[in-house]
């Protein structure tokens, strides 16, 4: 079992640094917070991200929810985001 704490694990499962089937566990706070930092993101690029998305960034973030399927919802949102910045 990984543990991991750190606020930005929500977007590294996003960007697939991690495989599937391996178990999170990160506190309660720190789902709470990685779960607003994406939100942000998200909101300062001016794009939308629906209450229900951000329940699924909890579960996976929470290790409840395979990644895979948070990968296939994001992956074009990302690059629009990485699209941005360069």
């Amino acid at each position: 079992m990984k543990l991991i704490k750190e606020y930005g694990i929500i977007l590294d499962i996003i960007n697939g640094k991690f495989t599937q089937g391996e178990m999170f566990v990160i506190k309660k706070e720190d789902i709470e917070l990685a779960v607003a930092r994406v939100k942000a993101s998200f909101e300062i690029e001016g794009l939308d991200i629906s209450k229900n998305h951000l329940k699924i960034l909890e579960k996976v973030a929470a290790g409840k929810l395979d990644s895979n399927n948070l990968i296939s919802k994001y992956t074009k949102r990302i690059h629009k985001l990485n699209s941005y910045g360069n």
